[in-house]
């Protein structure tokens, strides 16, 4: 992500430059500009160099959905610090060794274990502001059962394997 300089955007640019403030709502973020990455890193506020003229910047951060903003800079555009919310990506909860059949229920979702699902995740949707949040897995088929508080990130697997032999 470092190999574009902002200073090769600028001197390519060679239009008027003004200062933009942003403000994260939380989460760090790596900043591209028109498709060039100009920042690295950014969280809270901070203030990037940009050329007047309409560009798309693009918001990304390994845990949470990426996000683009078209932004016009001009002498008076954009007048505020521009807010950027990044809403996080799901969670994924894979289960292994679950019984044939057997009902996983977790944060609100049903799904039934067998020879179609056993291999794909379940996705957890993930609240904004949270970094982290335990939710119980239930699996249960017939007599057995199964249940184990579990802690979930966005953007993140997570592997609950199972021992139905020893209910």
């Amino acid at each position: 992500l470092s190999s574009v300089k902002p200073a090769k955007i600028a001197k390519r640019a060679k239009l008027p430059h003004r200062q933009v403030a942003f403000r994260t709502a939380g989460a760090w973020v790596n900043v591209l500009l028109n498709d060039n990455v100009l920042a690295i890193n950014k969280m809270g506020v901070f203030n990037l160099d940009l050329p007047y003229g309409v560009h798309t910047l693009t918001f990304t951060n390994d845990q949470a959905r990426t996000l683009k903003k078209q932004i016009v800079v001009s002498k008076t555009e954009p007048p505020t610090p521009i807010v950027i919310r990044l809403q996080p990506k799901d969670a994924k909860l894979l289960i292994k060794n679950a019984p044939d059949g057997a009902l996983i229920e977790v944060a609100g979702k049903r799904v039934i274990y067998n020879e179609l699902t056993k291999n794909d995740p379940i996705f957890i949707p993930f609240p904004t502001g949270k970094g982290s949040i335990y939710y119980t897995v239930t699996i249960s088929k017939g007599s057995y059962r199964f249940s184990k508080k579990v802690l979930f990130r966005p953007g993140r697997e997570q592997s609950l394997a199972v021992n139905p032999d020893a209910s």
